[in-house]
């Protein structure tokens, strides 16, 4: 088998080059993702290892002998799954990738945010100790963690963030009406939003999910919310609404900060 990795942003390719050779097959290791030159590269591919190259139908049309497409991560958002089971090509992820990373940085976020570590930081570094331009600074105690989407990812979230005191509550859309899933409160997601002070996006992008916090969901939340996105960028909306339309959100009922 020809084997081609598409693009990647590894430093070694030891562990891959170990295995497609233990199976005598041939790796191409290649970094494009511009459609043109990621099809030079792949011709007579068997299989493409990807990163972030979208996987298009007329991608596909142009490898015709691809029998499997892999991503490097958890989501194949970048793959068109589609056109890719029309044609008879398996898709493959990474279903552990970066679990324990990216919910290490979820909190780390929530708890800059929360006591401004970033703000504070830069103030001394000017020269200045602003105390009371970062208040309030919030203690962890009590404070509601509501996890949106309780996959691997989330569910790391949400063990770091009850370890360090926080109430967590979830919401699910695999739960169902459940009043538990997976051992913490599931609640409804507007619930969520209006509860939490801490509200940690771990969902894939799919339709369902593309823009599921968007202002009517920012501006439902506490006035003291903070929303941390280590999923997807478009889960949230960021484009802001034209002046004088309905979706503005009211300053006075959203979000006092917004972390994506």
């Amino acid at each position: 088998m020809r084997i081609v990795i598409t693009d990647c942003d590894h430093d070694a390719f030891d562990e891959e080059r170990a295995v497609v050779e233990a199976s005598g097959d041939e790796l191409i290791i290649a970094n494009a993702t511009d459609p043109a030159a990621l099809i030079a590269n792949a011709r007579g591919a068997d299989a493409l290892v990807v990163q972030y190259a979208s996987i298009t139908a007329e991608i596909l049309d142009a490898l015709p002998q691809v029998k499997v497409v892999s991503r490097y991560g958890v989501g194949v958002y970048s793959v068109d799954i589609p056109a890719a089971t029309a044609r008879g090509v398996a898709v493959c992820n990474v279903p552990d990738y970066g679990t324990e990373a990216v919910s290490d940085h979820a909190i780390a976020l929530a708890l800059n945010a929360a006591r401004e570590v970033a703000r504070l930081d830069r103030g001394l570094r000017d020269g200045r100790v602003d105390f009371p331009g970062v208040r309030p600074m919030h203690l962890i105690g009590g404070r509601a963690f509501g996890i949106l989407g309780l996959g691997l990812i989330g569910s790391a979230t949400a063990r770091k963030a009850a370890g360090l005191g926080f109430e967590v509550i979830c919401h699910d859309i695999a739960a169902g009406d459940a009043s538990e899933f997976r051992g913490y409160p599931h609640v409804s997601l507007p619930e969520l939003l209006s509860r939490s002070q801490v509200i940690s996006i771990h969902t894939p992008l799919t339709d369902l999910t593309r823009h599921l916090i968007d202002a009517d969901a920012l501006a439902s939340m506490r006035s003291d919310a903070i929303v941390v996105n280590t999923a997807r960028g478009p889960i949230v909306r960021h484009s802001r609404p034209r002046r004088g339309s309905a979706e503005r959100p009211d300053p006075r009922r959203g979000p006092r900060r917004h972390r994506d």
